[in-house]
């Protein structure tokens, strides 16, 4: 029996028939039995494929895809998924549409969705309007159903929005079952998850626990260097061209030996035996909000929209593109050195500083260099609270306007990304930057004012 008839003969034993011409939103609208049903179904896909069995379930048809924002994986996993079921995609290039000369949400469901199986959409650039597009999107859908319009309705799959990412959560659930042979052995396991382009890293997300100071004397650092084997995280140091500097000395930094074995390492890598690794933060993005404040008065208006992220941890990438935060640490030629940089180095006469002692590409991309190794002196927070945008604005009362037969006129002030609160280390970088892309090779928000004036007749 292969396997792909067991999975079918286990599907016939679940309570899905409210999967039937239902739309896929959210994951926790779905019951246990119905998320079963899709990694079965899942599965036996694969096991076809893997067999080179024919799985086309559909002779034609279109599978629609809507994405409001870049994408590479799951765009790609979408035109995969219809390729593998037999659908032909169809990209709506909402540049390339009447979307941009008016044509409504209404206007856009109905037209592209004639002979359409499957509509996928991901829209999760801003917080609040994500799943309300897609569900605006399905509602004007299903109201061109019911009239007629359409001779058949497609199912929406949520590819993602601002609250929920489907394909990508129960694509890792499914890889953690099959690397663990069930989700009922995680049981008692203590597993950390990283999202990422690798996907999940399981029971890998630790990382070397650093002091809170350095060394202080250079006979303390002797002493250190004397018991425990650093290599694993200093060895940068041991072989400098410079032999006076092939030594720790004070000022550098001093990594715990925590397992008590007087080698620094990460052990097996595992639970059970990280080695001196610990969990020390969490790169998921925590407490994601939004507000808006407003108040009009004897015609003055004012709205200022904040937008940010509790809690983020972050560590700076390690190569040269990450000067911003390493300096000189990374590439001693860097050309761009903060004012205030060197006031925040170790140095015989400045001892009580953030960064440790000078010494060049310990923070450039390599091993066994003690900048490279993720510890949590240098783990950053980059949590913000960002004013989006602060309009306002003043219209002058109709006796005078309508004067000059003007029947409105407002003057208004807007500034788009003014100010920016971080828990992060430095003045000088973007914290959303620097949680879309950990080297910083990206131009950060700008600051934009606009000044104007709305006038009605």
């Amino acid at each position: 029996m292969s396997k792909t008839v067991e999975l079918a003969r286990h599907l016939e034993t679940l309570h899905i028939n409210n999967m039937y011409k239902t739309d896929f939103y959210w994951t926790w609208d779905k019951t246990d039995e119905e998320i079963d049903a899709v990694f079965t179904v899942a599965d036996a896909l694969r096991d076809l494929r893997e067999r080179n069995k024919n799985t086309k379930i559909f002779n034609s048809g279109l599978g629609i895809s809507i994405f409001r924002d870049n994408s590479t994986r799951t765009r790609f996993s979408f035109a995969s998924a219809c390729n593998l079921l037999g659908l032909e995609e169809q990209v709506l290039d909402e540049k390339k549409s009447q979307i941009a000369h008016g044509e409504t949400v209404r206007e856009t469901a109905n037209m592209v969705s004639f002979m359409a199986d499957v509509i996928g959409i991901r829209d999760d650039m801003f917080i609040g309007e994500g799943h309300k597009y897609q569900k605006t999107f399905m509602d004007a859908l299903e109201e061109g159903y019911r009239d007629g319009i359409l001779e058949q309705r497609p199912t929406l799959v949520n590819l993602q929005c601002d609250v929920d990412h489907p394909t990508q959560c129960m694509a890792d659930m499914l890889h953690i079952i099959h690397y663990f042979g069930g989700v009922e052995n995680l049981k008692g396991k203590k597993v950390a998850v990283q999202s990422g382009s690798n996907g999940p890293a399981i029971l890998e997300e630790f990382a070397p626990k650093a002091s809170q100071q350095e060394f202080k004397t250079d006979e303390e650092a002797a002493r250190y260097q004397a018991q425990i084997n650093d290599k694993a995280v200093n060895n940068r140091v041991y072989t400098s061209s410079d032999a006076s500097a092939a030594h720790l000395m004070a000022g550098d930094v001093r990594f715990r030996d925590l397992d008590g074995n007087n080698i620094i390492s990460e052990g097996s890598g595992t639970v059970d035996d990280p080695g001196d690794k610990r969990i020390i933060g969490n790169s998921l993005p925590r407490y994601n909000y939004s507000f808006r404040l407003g108040f009009n008065w004897m015609g003055f208006d004012i709205s200022a929209f904040f937008q940010g992220i509790g809690r983020r941890d972050w560590y700076p990438a390690a190569n040269q593109a990450s000067f911003d935060f390493w300096g000189p640490y990374a590439f001693p030629p860097t050309s761009f050195i903060h004012k205030d940089f060197y006031s925040n180095c170790w140095s015989e006469d400045n001892r009580n500083t953030y960064f440790p002692r000078p010494r060049g590409y310990t923070a450039l991309q390599g091993t066994n260099r003690e900048l490279t190794a993720v510890n949590d002196r240098y783990l950053q927070n980059i949590g913000y609270c960002r004013l989006k945008n602060l309009t306002v604005g003043y219209t002058l009362p109709r006796q005078w306007t309508r004067k000059a037969l003007i029947e409105s006129l407002r003057i208004y002030f807007t500034g788009e990304n003014l100010f920016t609160w971080s828990g992060i280390r430095s003045d000088y970088i973007d914290p959303e930057m620097a949680a879309t892309n950990g080297n910083l090779r990206l131009y950060p928000w700008q600051r934009t004012y606009m000044f104007g004036v709305d006038v009605t007749f």
